[in-house]
């Protein structure tokens, strides 16, 4: 919030304490008033009263209308939602309480002219029933009476003529009371649109991830409540303002500011409305958190398994080694079998998201991290397969190698001793011969692991 918003609001913050307070004290003065009295200096005496409170209303009606101005100001200007509901509210309740005012001063002004000629009914009828007494007493003694007569006709035409401007006057008084309480809350309710367009119109882009695009729905779900919670209200404007044109010279003004109103408050909602469509057509075109989180998950196991293959290099060594090593290798397969189900939820899911992306760059997106998770997936499931293989065919090669080699020795051994004899010639031949035969078999063998794996 900017400094001059800042002064702004501790303006009005004032100025709403001291209307609170005043109102106070004139709801005090209201409620302390004794009752209507019945004699003609009592009355006169409260009128006197009521009509100096009256003074006092009109002119905090400016202070009130400013405020609503600056309240209004502050509702398009201040970025403080907080500030600007805290200050909608406090206007709202002094709102109700002017109207209340406003009423008990209207009712108590029509209560005081009515009981004030009430008071002067006795006196005015007792004067024209002895008026017209001495008419006739007059035509009686066959005297002038014509002047009194008509002196007496004029007393009666001019009470009622003040009965009836009572009623007209009574009449305008609520018609101006209804027309009053009509604009009070089709201002009320002005305010309340003009923040709901503020609103709309401010909201934030549409996120990409589900769970702020849920966070962003339920905003707007929450406006969309508030509006239809003020349905009531608006439906009750109307009624107000159709019987308050029935009695109205200015209907047509009336009718004018109510039209612009509903279309406004229809436009705030369909806006409203049509965001909410739109998030929860981005929510559903969105990678859930179940996608998201399987994603991560994955990509990290597949990280952890690159580090193991490149730290644990293959090499032929002796059998319980690379057996340790096999053993290593068959528990990474029993995890790659276990991840499978994981990168095939992946998949299906990401191609379900490609084919309903909202743009061709999102699509070309969730294709690259598809592409590359299931890449770096073969590589590392090749790896761990190759390795496997080999492992197992050097360790049966070695197997193999260590029999023949154990034959070859015993047979080195026998050639020892032969070949120490006095005569070797004389030795069993055929015997001899398959010995060599084995000889150079094992021979051969080690060559080719030799060549294969190595020296060991």
């Amino acid at each position: 919030m900017s400094r001059l918003q800042k002064i702004l609001m501790e303006l009005q913050q004032i100025q709403l304490d001291e209307l609170a307070t005043w109102m106070t004290k004139m709801e005090a003065k209201i409620e302390s008033q004794d009752p209507i009295g019945s004699d003609v200096q009592t009355i006169q005496q409260q009128v006197h009263y009521h009509r100096a409170i009256e003074t006092d209303m009109v002119e905090q009606v400016q202070r009130f209308d400013g405020l609503n101005a600056c309240a209004q100001m502050i509702v398009q200007n201040v970025d403080n939602e907080v500030a600007v509901q805290k200050i909608s509210s406090q206007l709202e309740e002094l709102q109700e309480r002017w109207e209340r005012l406003v009423r008990q001063m209207e009712h108590q002004s029509k209560e005081d002219t009515e009981n004030d000629i009430k008071a002067h009914k006795t006196d005015v009828y007792d004067v024209m029933s002895l008026g017209r007494k001495l008419v006739t007493e007059l035509k009686m003694l066959n005297d002038p009476h014509e002047a009194f007569s008509q002196a007496v006709a004029d007393l009666e035409k001019r009470w009622e003529e003040l009965n009836r401007l009572l009623v007209d006057t009574q009449n305008k008084v609520d018609l101006n009371f209804q027309i009053k309480k009509f604009y009070d809350e089709l201002h009320a309710l002005q305010e309340l649109n003009i923040s709901y367009e503020k609103w709309v119109g401010t909201a934030e882009r549409i996120a990409e991830e589900a769970m702020e695009i849920s966070k962003q729905l339920e905003q707007c779900r929450v406006k969309l409540k508030a509006m239809k919670a003020h349905e009531d209200r608006v439906t009750k404007l109307n009624n107000h303002a159709e019987v308050v044109m029935k009695r109205s010279r200015s209907a047509d003004q009336i009718q004018s500011d109510l039209q612009a109103f509903n279309e406004q408050w229809e436009s705030a909602y369909r806006k409203i409305s049509k965001r909410q469509q739109l998030l929860s057509e981005a929510l559903e075109k969105a990678p859930p958190r179940r996608y998201l989180d399987a994603m991560v998950a994955l990509l990290q196991w597949i990280s952890d398994m690159e580090v193991v293959l490149e730290t644990e290099k293959f090499a032929i060594t002796d059998i319980d080694i690379m057996e340790k090593q096999l053993q290593q290798y068959k528990s990474l397969q029993a995890d790659i079998q276990e991840q499978q189900s994981s990168l095939k939820y992946i998949n299906k899911t990401g191609s379900d998201l490609i084919s309903k992306a909202p743009s061709e760059d999102k699509a070309a997106k969730l294709d690259k991290d598809l592409k590359n998770i299931n890449t770096r997936w073969s590589h590392v499931s090749s790896v761990v397969e190759e390795r496997s293989g080999k492992l197992e065919k050097a360790i049966g090669q070695l197997r193999q190698y260590q029999n023949q080699t154990s034959g070859l020795n015993r047979w080195m051994d026998e050639m020892d001793v032969f070949l120490h004899a006095e005569d070797p010639a004389t030795g069993d031949v055929p015997n001899l011969t398959a010995q060599m035969n084995e000889s150079n078999v094992s021979h051969n063998f080690y060559l080719i692991f030799h060549m294969q794996y190595g020296p060991l």
